[in-house]
């Protein structure tokens, strides 16, 4: 009875983590490594060092089966199998651990809902795979000491195959290794004496090391991504152990660096873990430590060690190879149960409630942005216009990124057999835009070349890009025709030629993507500007994509362009119908003047756009746990602040609709209220409006029809500035001035995301000095690269620490820094989503720091 008991928790628990999974599973095929393991696993080929023989194995086992709508989703799918799989794992271990169920479900829901472990659970990742090897490994282990000594050697028997292939899968695993040999002699010395049961444990690594032979084998074969020399000894070696990076293990583990490093990791858990779930991990080391030294040894030594070696690895996506550390952490979290062992089943019980409503609180608050991301634009929806759009024998120079998806669809399904896609490799010590200029100039004169990367050092060695699709076709004319034509002239300069596939509808924060054809038809005698811009019913500007700019003589007349624009809404757009507008400008000796149609109209209509309230609600730094009803139909669900305006304090309301466009008082401190109205709103969704109140103003409250909210009051320091409809900058913090020349200045960042990005994103951060008489800029992944903006969801806060160094020759005065977003890929800057700031193409000034010269 007790087994079948036992079996049915962990049915019901591996069915509930699997329900989970595959709902929000991604449904196609995926960007960079997922693209190039979905790719591997359906034609049994070989993926980047080491391989990953066995996780290729069971992804071309998953892809035979007939379910789901192709191999990508099989392969997607084998990962939500694994991680349900390891959710089991925990929970078993948070059982044995506590001796109840209930700890169990602490560790499960602990796991299950950490960000980056349910993030992998829904795509083709090799990372379900180390979780569930280190969960097996922490798992047999603990029921090793457990168990009566007679049947012990049953549970190192599963030790040594789990950590025998979980290091062929991934060698990251050797940390597990090393504390669980330590722990083993610790609970059982006997073994040092017992050589005879070392024999079945050391035929259990055999499985691991046969897994090996995949590799020379499909080498030999000449199976798709294989290294030519894979079959040999050296090349399999090179291969397997991934000698290319064996320079960047322990790389920070230097006095200078590591208390650098070692602030990372407290980034790192919040980004998985809600504060009652870290503390109760916290409290559940520090009880193990006291009372149960074995214990603390195998789950706290895990994780220190392994957090060590990571946080020393110079590698990105640090967030991801600290897999296992969480794997400890959740069944840490379940150990205060076992702390009240002996007390009042009641005070236990209790505790437990507490513990399961955290972990359950921590899978409600992740759950929308994974549900979001199944119903965001997709990588298919990216790559395969490139792909068609292409010129016969073209060659394509992708980054990684977006190789992998390409390859997927001309491997797999067939789509344009006839280009080739090579993939453009970072060289060590060599500018990565001079190695694109090398490639492109070598293949132009020969074919067509398309590139999915815009590099200004390209366009400034004299070649013209052209938008095809999502990438750019190099030093050939665009065919401008389109679907919707249109003849506006401007300025008696430019001609507006027409849209292609103008967007209908779309929502506050999300980009509109554009396509504007238009021909020059004078002498082009000064730098000339076009544009796309979001004009509300008001009149007023509600969004604004970047300007393309041609300077003087750049262009001849007759000439036609197309240019590709991202016109962002502003989050605080209400719903309704807007109005898409073109134009261009030139400069004046007084300023910029705009080209004007015959009739004097600064603007040309493109088309109309019905912007749609967001399905999911906002990230917020004041969210409200429950929404407070206020008015008849309107609900409040958060409040932001931003003072980063001097004498201004802006106020951000976030609600749930519909609503009314009810009247509503803003109060404040004791100034008269500030009364407008809600915007009408009949479509259920989310939406933010806006309200500026004098700097300092207090005890804000919110009336609508007799019902008054009190809202969280503001602090001086409160910043919410958003950058496109992605991320905000909610915190800074800069040295105190003034600062020597020739010193280093270092700030720190906070980052909210808006919501759950599937883009990678770099920071760029400038200091700049009066006049722009001297600079220093430092770009590149947040979080000392150690987590990707494209692992980031709703409401992840990301701390980003920047070092400027101050030239020594730079004057007495005062720099400027400045702080902005750009995709990583194309270089295109995430707009400033803050009318006070249009000026800003795509970086904000934030700061003022005194620099003095001695």
């Amino acid at each position: 009875m007790t087994r079948r008991v036992e079996f049915a928790k962990i049915s019901l628990v591996f069915l509930a983590a699997l329900c989970l999974y595959t709902a929000t599973l991604l449904p196609d095929v995926l960007p960079a490594d997922a693209g190039e393991f979905q790719l591997v696993a359906a034609t049994a080929g070989v993926a980047h060092p080491p391989g990953y023989p066995l996780y290729t194995i069971l992804g071309w086992a998953s892809v035979q089966l007939p379910i789901g709508s192709g191999p990508a989703y099989r392969v997607n799918l084998l990962s939500a199998v694994i991680s349900a799989a390891t959710v089991v794992l925990v929970f078993r271990s948070g059982n044995r651990l506590t001796g109840t169920a209930w700890g169990g479900l602490i560790a499960a829901l602990a796991i299950g809902s950490a960000t980056t472990f349910w993030a992998t659970a829904t795509q083709a990742s090799i990372r379900p795979l180390v979780a569930f090897f280190t969960a097996l490994c922490l798992d047999s282990l603990i029921a090793y000491r457990d168990e009566p000594a007679e049947s012990r050697d049953r549970f190192l028997l599963l030790f040594a195959a789990s950590l025998s292939l979980g290091l062929t899968h991934h060698l990251s695993l050797a940390s597990v290794g090393l504390i669980s040999a330590v722990y083993l002699l610790t609970v059982d010395p006997s073994l040092v004496k017992s050589p005879r049961r070392w024999i079945r444990p050391l035929l259990a690594i055999l499985p691991g090391l046969i897994v090996l032979l995949y590799l020379p084998l499909r080498g030999a074969a000449g199976a798709l991504q294989a290294p030519s020399d894979l079959s040999t000894l050296p090349g399999f070696l090179e291969h397997v152990l991934g000698q290319g990076f064996r320079g960047d293990m322990f790389a920070f583990a230097t006095a200078e660096q590591l208390p650098t490093r070692l602030s990372l990791l407290p980034i790192l858990l919040r980004f998985q873990f809600n504060p009652a779930l870290l503390v109760a991990a916290g409290l559940g080391a520090v009880y193990l430590m006291w009372r149960e030294h074995k214990s603390a040894l195998l789950l706290l030594g895990t994780f220190m060690l392994h957090t060590f070696v990571v946080l020393t690895y110079r590698a990105p996506q640090t967030v991801e190879y600290e897999m296992p550390a969480y794997v400890a952490m959740a069944i840490l979290a379940a150990a205060p149960i076992h702390a009240l062992r002996d007390h009042k089943p009641l005070v236990r019980t209790l505790l437990a409630a507490v513990l399961i409503a955290a972990g359950a609180a921590n899978l409600a608050n992740h759950l929308p942005s994974y549900v979001a991301l199944t119903e965001l634009e997709d990588t298919r929806d990216i790559v395969e216009p490139i792909l068609r759009d292409a010129p016969p024998e073209a060659l394509i120079l992708s980054d990684w990124h977006w190789v992998t998806p390409m390859r997927y669809l001309q491997y797999i399904e067939g789509v344009r057999p006839d280009l080739e896609i090579r993939y453009v490799y970072p060289i060590p010590g060599r500018d990565y835009a001079q190695v694109w200029l090398e490639l492109i100039e070598a293949a132009v004169p020969e074919r067509a070349v398309v590139v999915t990367h815009r590099f200004t050092e390209v366009e400034a060695a004299g070649h013209t890009l052209s938008p095809l699709s999502a990438a750019f076709l190099v030093d050939q004319d665009r065919d401008t025709t389109v679907t919707d034509p249109l003849e506006a002239e401007l300025g008696g300069q430019v001609m507006l030629l027409g849209t292609d596939a103008l967007p209908t509808e779309g929502w506050p924060g999300r980009p509109l993507n554009i396509s504007l054809a238009w021909e020059l038809i004078a002498p082009q005698e000064n730098e000339t500007a076009v544009f796309v811009h979001l004009v509300g019913p008001d009149g007023l500007l509600w969004g604004q994509g970047r300007d393309r700019a041609y300077p003087a003589g750049s262009l001849e007349v007759g000439s036609q362009q197309i240019e590709r624009f991202a016109v962002t809404p502003y989050l605080h757009a209400p719903p309704g119908q807007y109005t898409l507008v073109a134009g261009a400008y030139q400069p004046q000796p007084d300023g910029w003047s705009r080209l004007t149609t015959e009739d004097g109209a600064e603007l040309v209509p493109l088309g109309v756009v019905l912007l749609h309230p967001w399905r999911y609600p906002p990230a917020s730094m004041h969210p409200f746990l429950l929404p407070r009803p206020v008015g008849a139909e309107s609900t409040l669900v958060g409040v932001d602040y931003d003072n980063s305006v001097p004498g201004q304090l802006r106020v951000f309301l976030h609600w749930r609709g519909p609503l009314a466009g009810e009247d509503i008082l803003l109060e404040y401190s004791d100034a008269s209220p500030l009364q407008t109205s809600l915007p009408l709103s009949e479509e259920p969704g989310y939406l933010t409006t806006v309200y500026d109140l004098p700097a300092g103003s207090q005890r804000l409250r919110v009336s609508i029809g007799g019902k008054t909210v009190r809202l969280p009051d503001p602090s001086p320091g409160d910043l919410y500035l958003p950058l496109g409809g992605e991320v905000a900058l909610v915190g800074l913090d800069t040295p105190d001035s003034p600062l020597p020349s020739g010193s280093d200045a270092t700030v720190i960042f906070q980052f909210l995301a808006l919501r759950p990005l599937p883009y990678d994103r770099h920071v760029t951060s400038r200091l700049v000095g009066e006049g722009h008489s001297w600079w220093s800029q430092e770009d590149g992944t947040p979080a000392l690269g150690g987590i990707p903006t494209f692992k980031w969801i709703s409401g992840s806060q990301v701390t980003d620490r920047r070092t400027l160094t101050i030239p020594a020759n730079a004057g007495s005065g005062q720099a400027t820094l400045y702080v902005g977003l750009y995709d990583a890929y194309s270089g295109e800057p995430l707009p400033v989503l803050d009318e006070r700031y249009t000026e800003c193409a795509g970086s904000l000034p934030v700061a003022t720091l005194t620099v003095t010269n001695p």
